[in-house]
């Protein structure tokens, strides 16, 4: 007879249902995209930034992460559950881009609306490629012309004279 992994390990008694999930992670910092895992997996112990909440037959609950559900593969989680697990995963993951992302943008905005002292600063610091032009000219030329990563390159740039 085989003994779940999760059973051999002492959390709980097969079969086992997944219960849902959740995002385990707490912002560093205001201007930074570095999220820091709050959870940590009952099984392996592994810092987790994204649980999922297990229930074992005797109704006890656990929490392990997204990588040690689907590494097992003697999971004896029905296809339906999987679905919702993946499902959750992905909005999960979804949610988290678009966080990224609005940081991102605002962090753009605030480069684009650079006070004078920074706006000197890079003046007085020459174009990466080109003779006769300044810094602050390439800065203007990548939030005119450049999509959203040249932009983000760019505003990494402005905040450095920050």
């Amino acid at each position: 007879m085989n003994i779940h992994p999760w059973e051999k390990a002492g959390l709980g008694v097969a079969p086992f249902q997944y219960v849902g999930c959740a995002q385990t992670v707490r912002q560093v910092g205001i201007m930074t995209s570095f999220a820091q895992p709050t959870g940590s997996c009952a099984y392996c112990g592994a810092a987790l930034s994204f649980s999922c909440y297990i229930q074992d037959a005797t109704g006890a609950e656990f929490t392990v992460g997204d990588t040690c559900v689907t590494k097992l593969d003697a999971m004896e989680l029905d296809a339906a559950t999987r679905k919702v697990a993946t499902k959750a995963e992905r909005a999960l993951k979804l949610a988290k881009k678009s966080a990224r992302k609005a940081r991102e943008v605002a962090r753009i905005e605030a480069a684009k609306n650079a006070g004078p002292d920074v706006r000197n600063r890079l003046d007085a610091e020459p174009h990466p490629t080109r003779d006769g032009l300044t810094l602050r000219d390439w800065v203007g030329f990548m939030f005119a012309n450049a999509g959203h990563t040249g932009q983000l390159k760019a505003a990494r740039v402005v905040e450095r004279y920050a």
